[in-house]
């Protein structure tokens, strides 16, 4: 069936260069060309709950994370325990950034389900490592597998609902998949919280506070299992593994290879608010107003269906897209961000500090939307790797900023949040300028 479309490189930042690869030697430029094979509900599905079982995995860890610490360090002073908070979640990010242009790279050769296979079943087993890990070195190296495994899910998996939807249901399936992977980092905490609240409730159900604090972690490992069995089951070979020379291409040269590397840093910047941020509430809800993991949990909960609010609004309201072209959807995002932080030194009570998650998170979450929609609509050639990079961009921010995040909250408290106010601030103004003079 033929697709009318907008022809590849639409994305623009107003009268600005798109964002697009070379054609193809026929000069086709139509999307019908790289939709493959539709895939069906089932395993559309199965996939949807795949991307779930892996933000399961790494939401679930937030909360009980610093109490984790408390039993792998020597001297669990506070101090030690928001540098290792910030540290470990910055490896797993670290391995993002280094591992998800690869499995990219390997996805647009040998196929994205092997890759997805692989990717979940590591996922399931490093979440049961790290519940057992008994050194501070081996939490260190199970971190790191983590991030490796779950960059072989999350941007493989996107590429692939890219490649088997068409123009009129992708954006429908990208929310879903967006959904998806918010609702796990919904439900993660929200779990660790609950299994926390309930062993307290029980007098402990034969546990003590450290097997508590590593219970989610083999919850959310069950439920992991019957996922990839479903995976196995269902989910049909993509058809980047049947004819790969289909998918061969370069990297944009010139014009385009400067807005896809301002797409790349942008991206950058607001990870590092988000990682700050998720450190920084951890720690400063548990030194500053001492919460427990069910009250973190909850705000962490708060923050992510803000964010699956904001990016279904993204995806499924077309004019929204039309109206922000390309990188300039940025400045209103870290807008929303920096004043979120600049005023969370000062949130007293419960409804501000509310109010203020909610204007970090829907500017996380308008970002991470378009940006993805962008990629996966615009992208011709080297999808999983285009994805990858976009996917590495992020984690190596998040990292960066759950280092500074832990680091500037041990030396200066809830003063941190002034420092990641100016640093989004500044990223605001960065895209102001590069959308308005960057590809001149």
């Amino acid at each position: 069936m033929e697709h009318k479309h907008e022809p590849v490189g639409a994305v623009t930042c107003n009268r600005h260069a798109a964002i697009q690869a070379p054609e193809d030697s026929d000069g086709d430029s139509g999307m019908s060309d790289w939709v493959q094979r539709p895939m069906h509900g089932t395993a559309f599905y199965w996939l949807v709950a795949a991307m779930f079982t892996v933000t399961l995995g790494y939401g679930v860890l937030l909360p009980v994370l610093p109490f984790l610490l408390e039993r792998l360090l020597n001297d669990p002073n506070e101090a030690a325990i928001s540098y290792h908070t910030g540290w470990l979640m910055g490896t797993f990010m670290f391995a993002l950034f280094v591992f998800a242009p690869m499995w990219g790279y390997v996805s647009d050769r040998v196929g994205r389900r092997t890759v997805i296979m692989v990717g979940l079943g590591g996922h399931i087993v490093s979440l049961a490592l790290f519940a057992l890990v008994q050194s501070l070195w081996l939490a260190y190296l199970v971190r790191a597998l983590s991030g490796m495994f779950l960059s072989a899910v999350l941007p493989v998996a996107q590429a692939y609902v890219s490649e088997t939807s068409s123009e009129k249901t992708l954006g429908r399936r990208l929310a879903w998949t967006s959904a998806a992977s918010l609702s796990g980092s919904v439900v993660g905490p929200a779990l660790s919280g609950g299994i926390y609240a309930v062993g307290g409730a029980l007098g402990g159900i034969g546990l003590t506070g450290g097997d508590l604090n590593a219970l989610p972690l083999f919850v959310a490992a069950l439920f992991g299992l019957p996922v990839l069995l479903g995976l196995m089951m269902k989910l049909p070979v993509s058809d980047s593994s049947v004819q790969p020379h289909e998918r061969k291409g370069q990297v944009p040269h010139g014009r385009q290879a400067g807005q896809l590397f301002a797409l790349l840093t942008l991206n950058l910047i607001v990870m590092f608010g988000h990682g700050g941020f998720e450190v920084g509430i951890t720690l400063n809800g548990r030194q500053a107003f001492n919460q427990t993991p069910a009250h973190i949990g909850l705000m962490f909960a708060m923050c992510s269906v803000v964010m699956i609010l904001v990016q279904t609004a993204v995806y499924i309201w077309p004019g929204f897209l039309k109206k922000f072209r390309g990188t300039n959807i940025v400045v209103p995002s870290l807008t929303a961000m920096g004043l979120g932080f600049l005023f969370l030194p000062g949130a007293k009570d419960g409804l501000f500090m509310s109010l203020l998650v909610v204007l970090i998170a829907g500017g996380v979450g308008m970002w991470s939307a378009a940006s993805n929609t962008f990629l996966a609509r615009d992208t011709r050639k080297n999808l999983g790797m285009a994805l990858g990079l976009q996917t590495a961009a992020a984690s190596v921010g998040q990292g960066f900023g759950s280092v500074a995040g832990g680091a500037l909250y041990a030396l200066l408290t809830g003063s941190s949040f002034l420092v990641m106010a100016g640093i989004m601030l500044s990223g605001a103004l960065f895209g102001f300028l590069w959308n308005r003079f960057g590809t001149r």
